[in-house]
């Protein structure tokens, strides 16, 4: 997004196609990389916007891959929906339902802490999505992005690793810079919030067990 607020497309498109081979979140930046293009130019289609085709790339040759080792592109969606996962697409709505109630008939308190962390960074997320769209401040490209990568996520029978995808959200850390601009001692509370947070999800990794 950096690159295609500077004007250099051809930059943005091969760092979004990076995104996409690391993240699915990364093919969240095709369309808000060509809103942003669209919205420079005026809503006048230009040549550049051909670089997008590029972010894609990756996903496909992927699934190029799987037909041609495995005899399906979509292997992995396939194997994930199988009943001993039961991950599949699903309205957002429905994946926090049944998050929502696997945290309530939880009989372990690990499984209930996995499953409230999901809950709350996948509610956080959503949150933070309308504050993008809210603000008059902030770019729309940045706004789509955000919702997108959300629904990249959330859009599942259940939430998992909300937390760490909640990452891919960083469009609103300047939201949340803009809002605290004028508010010196809510910046420093959110700085010992998060070095507490972060202390706490060590502990939790470095014990082996599941941070998100």
């Amino acid at each position: 997004m950096y690159y295609a607020r500077a004007d250099r497309p051809r930059a943005a498109a091969l760092a979004a196609a990076v995104a996409s081979a690391i993240r699915i979140t990364g093919l969240a930046l095709l369309p808000a990389l060509a809103l942003e293009t669209l919205m420079r130019n005026r809503w006048r289609p230009r040549s550049s916007l051909g670089w997008l085709a590029l972010v894609p790339l990756p996903v496909l040759l992927y699934g190029a891959y799987m037909q041609v080792h495995a005899g399906d592109a979509l292997a992995l969606l396939r194997a994930n929906s199988l009943p001993s996962f039961n991950h599949f697409i699903a309205w957002p709505w429905d994946g926090l339902a049944t998050t929502w109630n696997t945290l309530l008939s939880a009989s372990d308190g690990e499984t209930r802490s996995i499953f409230a962390r999901e809950v709350a960074f996948g509610l956080l997320g959503a949150v933070a999505c309308a504050g993008m769209w809210a603000s008059t401040r902030m770019p729309r490209s940045l706004a789509l992005y955000c919702t997108l990568a959300w629904l990249l996520t959330a859009s599942l029978s259940f939430w998992r690793s909300e937390p760490r995808y909640a990452l891919a959200l960083f469009p609103v850390v300047l939201l949340v810079s803009d809002l605290s601009a004028r508010a010196g001692r809510l910046r420093y509370a959110a700085v010992g919030a998060s070095g507490v947070l972060m202390c706490a999800g060590v502990w939790v990794f470095a014990e082996g067990r599941w941070l998100g």
